[in-house]
């Protein structure tokens, strides 16, 4: 996003526990490397995004971590 600053997009990060140490407070502390106005950060407790992407792409759910 830096390479298009006046790009007019908006950019959704969804944070998921996939791995043990994936947490609230690490999603917080991920979202400093994208720390664009554009983007919007959310913590999904219950997977529910990566779940429903999965099926919606017909993709491998180990896959899409």
């Amino acid at each position: 996003m830096k390479e298009m600053p006046n790009a007019r997009v908006k950019v959704f990060v969804m944070w998921t526990p996939i791995m043990p140490n994936d947490t609230r407070n690490a999603a917080v502390a991920g979202s400093a490397y994208l720390p664009d106005p554009r983007a919007e950060h959310y913590w999904d407790l219950w997977n529910f995004t990566s779940k429903l992407l999965t099926q919606q792409l017909k993709y491998p759910p180990e896959e899409f971590a």
